[in-house]
């Protein structure tokens, strides 16, 4: 994995009104103990939340593919305390997620000038629903992928110089790492 997750991966939410329910369920590859109980693979952890007040999920495992919902609306953060992505660099890395009902299914990749020497970016591909199909394209190439269950995820790594269009049968959440 190009992301490699040093310290801890991490997912926060934040509850914008009272008597919120929050339901996380947790990726197929991650085992986690939160305030003391011990939820294993694909288990939904179920948090009660009321207005302003947070909740932060660490984990040395990667966390892509968790999936959350709530009975309100809810502000959601993702990102790490350290992450790799060549070697020689590692930064803190966070972000708010946009709700699923708001992602697309294209999207055009503009070039990232001063990638330094290896001039390489790296795309992290995540699917909300079943049996997406992916077209990562760039001028005559193309590289296609099947995620078959909602948070399965595929990293590619693309060049830093080139545009790239993307699209997915299915709405999709394109990150740039």
């Amino acid at each position: 994995m190009n992301g490699e997750c040093l310290v801890k991966c991490q997912i926060a939410v934040v509850a914008i009104h009272n008597s919120t329910i929050i339901n996380i369920l947790l990726p197929m590859s991650v085992n986690l103990t939160i305030d003391g109980t011990m939820y294993t693979r694909s288990e939904t952890v179920v948090l009660h939340l009321d207005q302003y007040q947070t909740y932060e999920i660490q984990s040395k495992y990667d966390l892509t593919g968790t999936r959350i919902r709530s009975n309100e609306p809810i502000a959601v953060f993702s990102g790490n305390k350290k992450t790799r992505f060549r070697e020689g660099t590692k930064d803190h890395l966070v972000e708010q997620l946009i709700p699923v009902e708001s992602l697309g299914r294209s999207f055009t990749v503009i070039p990232t000038p001063n990638q330094g020497e290896l001039g390489i970016t790296y795309f992290k591909v995540i699917a909300t629903v079943s049996n997406t199909k992916v077209d990562f394209a760039s001028f005559g190439s193309s590289e296609q992928h099947v995620l078959a269950e909602p948070g399965d995820w595929f990293e590619v790594e693309a060049n830093s110089d080139q545009y790239y269009y993307v699209t997915s049968t299915k709405p999709i959440m394109l990150r740039r790492l």
